[in-house]
């Protein structure tokens, strides 16, 4: 992801959570216009641990700054599928689990 990305994502982040980039700033420990430099990307690298600072400040997962919201909810829903898979394959497993001791008990297990 290019660095314009991450900085919009902060500044939407930043925004939802009520806070300016004067807020923002001071709690960066900075000057009100380099954070707002940064944010408008006339500063072009972005430093790892700034971006951990505003992760902590803004309260979410670095990961949030990172990924496009709209990669974010493919990623979301992936999981989510995954997530699903997952159960379902366990519940396959439980239920030949207990089909195989009803017929135990049946005696109608296949001796192979």
């Amino acid at each position: 992801m290019d660095s314009s990305q991450i900085r919009r994502n902060i500044k939407r982040l930043r925004n939802a959570k009520g806070l300016t980039q004067k807020e923002m700033a001071k709690a960066l420990f900075m000057d009100e216009r380099t954070y707002s430099n940064f944010e408008r990307g006339i500063k072009k690298s972005i430093d790892v641990k700034l971006l951990f600072a505003i992760s902590d400040i803004l309260q979410m997962d670095i990961c949030n700054l990172i990924i496009n919201p709209a990669k974010e909810k493919e990623v979301l829903a992936e999981e989510r599928f995954q997530n699903i898979l997952n159960e379902i394959n366990n519940l396959k497993a439980l239920f030949l689990s207990e089909l195989k001791e009803i017929k135990k008990e049946l005696g109608i297990e296949k001796t192979a």
